[in-house]
């Protein structure tokens, strides 16, 4: 009986090695044919098993790490043209699939980036310095090509204002700084005093108001006490 099974083993071994371009046809010809079938039951599994699918890759991502980072970026340089071509063949798609994903995980994002730049800050801040030096000509005429640009992107990013609320605000102020009263702002741009407690922004300043608010830590006490030092006789 064992004979026989052994036997038959081999031989089926045997017949599917001298028809195995026809079974690899069969098999490709009804994956073409199942093709939109099949993806829906995947997407479909997907959905149904997305905690436990996640879970299970984040543990072997942890497990071995540096290994699976070394697997991946192997097979991305065997693969590179490949999968180059599939991005840009279905580029807008993976642009909107991005975007979705990005705006549904907004919080998660952040807190991720923030770990890691935690975690590798000084190898950060050393490959920023290397660039910097590197590309210092390029850099620079970059911030003069897009001067206005870059400005419009720090207001947003350090106190959340648009380039138009922040015009706004310095037009209720008459053009001047809200302390001194001065036209002339002593420095390259007119500053943004905020609150560093609450984000909230107080003012336009020029740079000596600025920098004299900075000096006292924001204290209306030691400012008071400078008032009286300076108006003693």
């Amino acid at each position: 009986m064992k004979d026989k099974k052994t036997d038959g083993k081999a031989y089926g071994h045997a017949y599917y090695l001298a028809h195995k371009e026809l079974y690899a046809s069969r098999a490709k010809a009804w994956r073409e044919a199942h093709r939109e079938e099949e993806i829906a039951k995947k997407k479909a599994y997907y959905s149904e098993h997305k905690k436990e699918l996640n879970e299970k890759a984040r543990a072997r991502r942890n497990k071995d790490g540096q290994g699976y980072r070394e697997r991946g970026r192997a097979f991305y340089a065997a693969n590179r043209e490949r999968i180059r071509g599939e991005y840009i063949k279905n580029r807008e798609k993976h642009l909107a699939a991005a975007k979705k994903y990005a705006l549904n995980h907004k919080a998660e994002i952040k807190k991720r980036e923030k770990a890691y730049r935690l975690s590798h800050r000084e190898e950060l801040r050393t490959k920023r310095r290397a660039y910097g030096l590197a590309n210092k000509e390029k850099r620079r005429a970059y911030r003069l090509e897009h001067k206005g640009r870059a400005r419009a992107l720090h207001l947003l990013k350090q106190y959340g204002l648009l380039e138009a609320e922040f015009n706004a605000l310095l037009n209720q102020q008459g053009g001047q700084c809200k302390i001194c009263g001065s036209k002339e702002w002593k420095g390259p741009a007119p500053y943004v005093d905020h609150d560093h407690a609450t984000g909230r922004v107080r003012g336009i300043l020029c740079h000596n108001c600025n920098v004299a608010l900075g000096l006292v830590d924001d204290n209306p006490r030691t400012l008071k006490r400078m008032i009286v030092y300076l108006e003693k006789k």
